[in-house]
């Protein structure tokens, strides 16, 4: 007769930005199922952050919520001088903060608007990387979430394609960076179904025909958290096929 130890200091532990709603809540839930210890950041969705920890916690994985305004270096720095009071070491890093502005033509586009959308969608993600390096494990992997926006350009919205294409150079510049010991990788979505999404683009007209769900991105960010470090500086769209088809 064998007896199995569960050590729970070998359990992974993820940190995931922007945790408390949409992609970023629905990430938590998964890695939760899957034994991951979870670090679920937030910044205004407070009452969000605490009903998903209260709805996953349990005795065999730890979920800390921690508030940080991303757009501040001092909050980041705080972000993981706490997390490290519940963990040694943090094994996978998600940058998933991001937002999605309203469309502008140039000539409306502000300085503030423009800043505002480069703070939270490339420079925050500059910062917690640099933070996680700091206090992350051997081995240890960066997952960038960019956009298909990032790939391609989308009618008046030139501050969220550009931010979301320096997502995609400051992933290759991290994995050339941080090898061998850490993996950078990017995942750029096409159109996710939360809830009751409304799209402009009909399902028929996306090679796959169907919108991309949750499963389809978590298996990806899955994948690569647990793959090999040998894999890094990869950009991967999850999006059905419709980078691939012109006038959709």
């Amino acid at each position: 007769m064998f007896l199995f130890i569960i050590n729970r200091s070998m359990k992974k532990t993820i940190l995931i930005t922007g945790a408390a709603k949409r992609i970023g809540a629905s990430l938590v839930k998964k890695f939760h199922q899957k034994g991951w210890n979870i670090i679920l950041h937030y910044n205004t969705s407070a009452q969000e952050a605490e009903e998903l920890k209260n709805s996953l916690t349990n005795d065999d994985n730890k979920i800390v919520a921690i508030r940080a305004d991303l757009q501040k270096e001092a909050d980041i720095i705080n972000l993981f001088k706490e997390a490290q009071t519940h963990f040694e070491e943090i094994d996978v890093l998600i940058n998933n903060a991001a937002v999605f502005p309203p469309k502008k033509e140039l000539k409306d586009t502000s300085v503030d608007f423009w800043d505002n959308v480069f703070d939270i969608n490339l420079r925050a993600q500059f910062i917690t990387t640099r933070e996680f390096v700091k206090h992350s494990s051997k081995n240890a992997k960066v997952i960038n979430f960019a956009s298909l926006g990032g790939l391609e350009i989308w009618e008046k919205r030139i501050s969220y394609n550009v931010s979301k294409s320096a997502v995609i150079q400051l992933t290759k510049a991290l994995a050339r960076e941080l090898a061998p010991n850490i993996a950078v990788n990017c995942i750029c979505p096409g159109l996710v179904k939360i809830d009751e999404n409304y799209f402009s683009i009909p399902e028929e007209n996306i090679p796959m025909k169907r919108y991309a769900t949750i499963d389809d991105v978590f298996e990806l960010a899955y994948f690569l958290s647990t793959c090999t470090n040998y894999i890094t500086g990869q950009i991967i769209s999850v999006d059905g096929g419709m980078s691939l088809k012109k006038n959709i």
